[in-house]
C-alpha cells in the first residue's frame, strides 16, 4: 500500500506489526540455534494453519505433520545420535538435554526487511544471518566449528493479537570449516592446544 494512502493509525499497526515480527523472528533465530525446535513449533507456530512450510537447501517439508516429523524430529534424532558417541567421550554430560549439547549455533540477524499485508493479517520478512556453528563432537571424534552465511525468507499470520511463524525458507549462501577459506576443507579444533 502506498504510505501516502494510509491512515496515522494504519501507520502505527504496520509499525507494531514489523517489532512483533522482528522479535518472532529473534526468538526463532535462538531457540533453533538451541535445538528446542519442538518448543518453537509448539509456542511460536501458527495453531490455526496446517499449511506450514519449511525448507533448507536440500529440499522442503509442507505441511504442519511433515515439519515436526522432518524438521523438529530429524534435528532431535541427530542430536540423540550425536549425545550417545559424545557420552562415550564425555561421561560427564549424562543426564544432559542432547538438543542442547549437539552443538552451539549462533545466528545473528541482520538486514532485515519486512512487508506487512494491507488487511495486517499476514506479514514477509527477510533477514542475513551471518553465524558460526562449533559442534561438540563431529563423526571424527573431533570438535569443529563452521562458519555460515544464511539467508531467511520468512511468512506470519497474526492470529488474536499475536503473530506467528507460518513459513521458514532458510537458504545458505556460504558454509565453510572454520580458519580456512571458503572450501579448503576441514579444521578441527583443539580446545587443550588451541587459543
Amino acid at each position: 500500500m502506498n504510505k501516502k494512502n494510509m491512515t496515522f493509525s494504519h501507520m502505527v499497526d504496520v509499525a507494531e506489526a514489523c517489532i512483533e515480527v522482528e522479535n518472532q523472528q529473534s526468538k526463532h533465530a535462538i531457540m533453533h540455534a538451541a535445538g528446542l525446535t519442538e518448543e518453537e513449533l509448539d509456542t511460536m507456530w501458527a495453531k490455526q494453519r496446517d499449511d506450514f512450510w519449511w525448507s533448507h537447501n536440500f529440499g522442503g517439508m509442507g505441511s504442519r505433520a511433515d515439519v515436526y516429523k522432518g524438521w523438529a524430529g530429524g534435528l532431535a534424532q541427530n542430536a540423540h545420535y550425536y549425545y550417545r558417541r559424545l557420552l562415550a567421550v564425555y561421561p560427564e554430560v549424562e543426564g544432559k538435554e542432547p538438543r542442547t549439547l549437539m552443538e552451539c549455533a549462533v545466528h545473528m540477524l541482520g538486514s532485515s526487511i519486512i512487508e506487512v499485508s494491507d488487511d495486517g493479517m499476514s506479514a514477509r520478512g527477510s533477514w542475513y544471518t551471518p553465524g558460526v556453528i562449533f559442534s561438540t563432537l563431529n563423526p571424527d571424534q573431533k570438535k569443529e566449528g563452521i562458519w555460515i552465511w544464511e539467508r531467511y525468507g520468512n511468512d506470519f499470520v497474526k492470529e488474536g493479537d499475536a503473530w506467528k511463524i507460518w513459513h521458514i525458507v532458510e537458504a545458505n549462501d556460504i558454509v565453510s570449516e572454520a580458519g580456512t577459506a571458503y572450501g579448503d576443507g576441514p579444521v578441527y579444533l583443539d580446545y587443550e592446544t588451541d587459543p
